[in-house]
């Protein structure tokens, strides 16, 4: 830093650190970068270089849903665990198998897909047609949330379980997880849900009524949550309170966790 008297200097070896205290303009902490950004290497002004969801190859890089492979790594992983371009929504069952929805380009429409990375083979589901879905497992099933409201996989069909939740007019479902034991959380941009497999409860944790819920996080007994412009929020033990935004207010459209 310029135009300050620096006073003290100290180093921690275990983080990494530099602290740099000052005799007027307050301690300077100094560490290293610890996110590095990954992009295409030649990016068409055509194609896109955001990206929605995106699945981790064995050799570090990363496959996403446009269908771009990011990373340091030059050597390509084959085969690839999917093969064309692929929805907002992946889900990543155990270790060995990826859910994922994409076209099924024999009939030109979405349906549900399954890779596993131990044999290597690629699974379609052309009966359980469905387009922007966010997938979890639960109760030992694969449960489908879109358009339709809540579904089962069945065999090789989704069965409709509870179609009170809808997509459409701004009510899009954004993510779904298994709070506890046939407890599924969903969010989406009417709030969070919570919905019981064995009873069918469906009850209402968090809405603001003009706020979409973008991503939630598990971690033991709390779940977080992020909206877009509301800022973000842990549940737990029956209580949903507000977490502290930076500085600068970007956490107000907190988009996911990691």
């Amino acid at each position: 830093p310029t135009d300050v008297f620096i006073k003290h200097v100290q180093y921690n070896e275990k983080s990494k650190t530099i602290f740099l205290g000052t005799d007027s303009k307050g301690i300077y902490i100094l560490k290293k970068n610890s996110v590095e950004s990954l992009k295409t290497i030649s990016p068409n002004t055509g194609n896109r270089v955001s990206y929605y969801s995106q699945v981790e190859l064995a050799n570090g890089n990363v496959l996403t849903n446009e269908g771009h492979v990011v990373g340091k790594n030059r050597i390509t992983s084959s085969p690839l665990p999917v093969a064309d371009l692929f929805t907002v929504h992946v889900f990543r069952d155990g270790d060995s198998i990826l859910w994922y929805t994409a076209s099924y380009n024999p009939l030109n429409y979405y349906c549900l897909h399954k890779y596993n990375y131990k044999t290597g083979v690629r699974t379609v589901f052309p009966k359980a047609r469905t387009s922007e879905a966010s997938l979890t497992r639960a109760e030992n099933h694969l449960y489908v949330i879109d358009t339709s409201g809540i579904r089962m996989l069945i065999g090789d069909s989704l069965i409709l379980i509870d179609n009170r939740i809808k997509v459409g007019n701004g009510t899009a479902v954004n993510d779904v997880k298994e709070l506890q034991p046939g407890i599924l959380t969903i969010a989406g941009c009417r709030g969070i849900f919570r919905f019981n497999i064995r009873t069918k409860q469906l009850d209402t944790l968090f809405s603001t009524g003009e706020y979409c819920v973008r991503s939630t996080w598990r971690y033991k007994d709390y779940l977080f949550f992020g909206t877009y412009g509301k800022g973000l929020f842990v549940y737990a033990h029956g209580k949903v309170s507000p977490l502290p935004l930076d500085k600068n207010k970007y956490l107000l459209f907190t988009h996911c966790f990691m």
